[in-house]
């Protein structure tokens, strides 16, 4: 099993950043189709890149906060949408008070040790009858965990559906949206949505 540090992912995010840039706008199409509909007025984005979807969602939710432990990311990010509030940061030793209509992991649970704790430490961000949105990778569909080193680290750390379930069921939220879709070929990402 790869193991995954933070310097690990740190490292690949402030390098692709850099000489690749920003290509996921396909799956975020897909991603602005759906989220906005299960967003509420307060929301936390774990894992935000360089801000392209709080830029966008931002515009119809005020009061976003986004943290990624990225700073080449968050850099660009704030250059980019000044009117979002950008983190730097690991999400795990993220301290505050607030609570939050809506968190959302997009395409960011998958790269952390142990998503468990994640999610331990999310619940309590969440005011009551709050919704967690997931995108993850569809662990039916791994060919394309092989083609990126980013993925390497992940590979063993791939989510399943019935064990998002389990856990959910634990802190007596349910799945109340479900959507397996594709950004090239077969059914790669599922967004979830708890409550």
């Amino acid at each position: 099993m790869a193991e995954i540090t933070l310097e690990t992912v740190r490292a690949f995010y402030d390098r692709h950043n850099i000489e690749k840039g920003d290509r996921g706008w396909m799956k975020r199409q897909e991603l602005l189709s759906m989220s906005p509909q299960f967003m509420g007025r307060k929301v936390l984005e774990i894992g935000c890149g360089t801000g392209a979807l709080a830029g966008k969602l931002q515009e119809n939710h005020p009061d976003y906060t986004a943290i990624d432990l990225s700073p080449v990311s968050i850099e660009k990010a704030k250059k980019d949408f000044p009117d979002v509030k950008f983190i730097v940061g690991d999400f795990m030793e993220y301290q505050t008070d607030e609570k939050f209509n809506t968190i959302a992991l997009f395409d960011s649970l998958e790269h952390f040790a142990d998503w468990r704790k994640v999610l331990a430490k999310v619940i309590p961000l969440l005011n009551p009858r709050g919704r967690i949105l997931l995108n993850i990778p569809n662990p039916d569909f791994t060919k394309f965990c092989q083609r990126s080193e980013i993925f390497e680290h992940i590979i063993d750390n791939l989510i399943w559906l019935e064990d998002l379930l389990v856990e959910f069921k634990k802190y007596h939220l349910d799945l109340i949206y479900y959507h397996l879709y594709s950004v090239e070929t077969y059914k790669q990402y599922q967004f979830c949505v708890f409550q």
